[in-house]
């Protein structure tokens, strides 16, 4: 099954946000990618100069996402 079609993931819910440890988890409520919904993904995140970056806590997994802010 294909994960993301076209490349798109699309994906709602509540997050809860742990500053100590520079992570947060998201409950993800409802997407696109119905094998996501109903689980909790625990991302660490990382602010540096203008940019929100946020990557996987499982060591398995090797992306990454930035956003600036400008």
């Amino acid at each position: 099954m294909q994960y993301a079609q076209g490349g798109y993931e699309a994906t709602f819910g509540r997050y809860e946000v742990d500053e100590a440890n520079r992570t947060f988890t998201y409950h993800v409520e409802g997407g696109l990618v119905r094998s996501l919904v109903g689980k909790d993904l625990v991302r660490s995140f990382e602010l540096r100069g203008n940019q929100l970056i946020v990557k996987s806590a499982n060591p398995d997994e090797h992306w990454r996402v930035a956003w600036d802010h400008y």
